[in-house]
């Protein structure tokens, strides 16, 4: 049913409108600071896509994967290789359209992404969560332990991949 690709620059439209819906949803606890229109976040995750942007602590090593349902993106998941020693990782950003929540779209992108942490040697990886944000109840499920509110960590990532 659903594919899994990786982000290619023609399907960052998609992944902005996906990103900014997924903010107005009722659960929708977003209080970072970035900006929250079409055109800068477009800029912000082409920059993301392209290496161009060298936020503190992200590595130019990333990726961006798609899931799709006949070649219509309905979530992405983003993350990267850090420059730090411990975490090596960081997953940046999940957003998937609510109707395909719960059809374990959710499970097969963070299944994958660590695949991709695996590939690189890397076992640590945290996520930062807002605070009402419902995927910290997933991220535990998934081997994650609260740091405090709003981080999360998994000392090995590579368990996620082992999940039956």
């Amino acid at each position: 049913m659903y594919q899994y690709r990786m982000a290619k620059a023609d399907y960052l439209k998609r992944i902005v409108e996906i990103e900014l819906r997924s903010q107005m949803e009722p659960h929708a606890s977003f209080e970072e600071k970035y900006p929250t229109d079409f055109d800068a976040r477009f800029q912000w995750w082409s920059d993301y896509m392209n290496r161009a942007n060298h936020i503190e602590k992200i590595s130019v090593h990333r990726v961006i994967i798609v899931a799709m349902i006949k070649l219509n993106i309905v979530g992405f998941i983003a993350g990267h290789l850090t420059s730090q020693p411990d975490p090596q990782g960081e997953i940046q950003s999940m957003n998937i359209l609510k109707p395909q929540w719960g059809k374990g779209v959710e499970v097969n992108l963070l299944r994958i992404l660590a695949r991709w942490f695996k590939s690189r040697g890397v076992t640590s990886v945290y996520v930062n969560v807002a605070a009402q944000n419902p995927y910290k109840k997933f991220y535990t499920r998934h081997g994650a332990t609260a740091m405090n509110d709003l981080l999360y960590r998994w000392d090995d990532i590579g368990k996620v991949t082992e999940e039956s």
